[in-house]
């Protein structure tokens, strides 16, 4: 089951984030739409980020963050995130 996270412990009505948690019978997987330029407006991230990181026994990004200063690896992460020819809505069911 996908579907967009709430946490009832701690309400936001009017937090905008980008947070799913996919649940199965027997575990959690959350996923986060990347966050790569937030300005210092941004921060503190809203409280249900937050409790998923907390609550995350492991956090994996999708890029190797001791390499992204390297230009090869920009382009090659800049190619392999965009979709070619077709839109995320062909790719993922509603």
């Amino acid at each position: 089951m996908l579907c967009p996270f709430t946490a009832a412990a701690v309400p936001q009505p009017t937090a905008h984030h980008s947070l799913w948690v996919v649940q199965g019978e027997h575990n959690r997987v959350y996923l986060l739409g990347s966050l790569h330029l937030l300005k210092p407006e941004n921060y503190p991230l809203p409280a249900v980020l937050e409790l998923a990181y907390s609550n995350a026994p492991i956090a994996v990004f999708e890029t190797e963050l001791g390499r992204i200063d390297n230009p090869l690896m920009q382009q090659r992460l800049l190619e392999e995130a965009q979709l070619s020819g077709h839109t995320l809505r062909q790719e993922l069911a509603p």
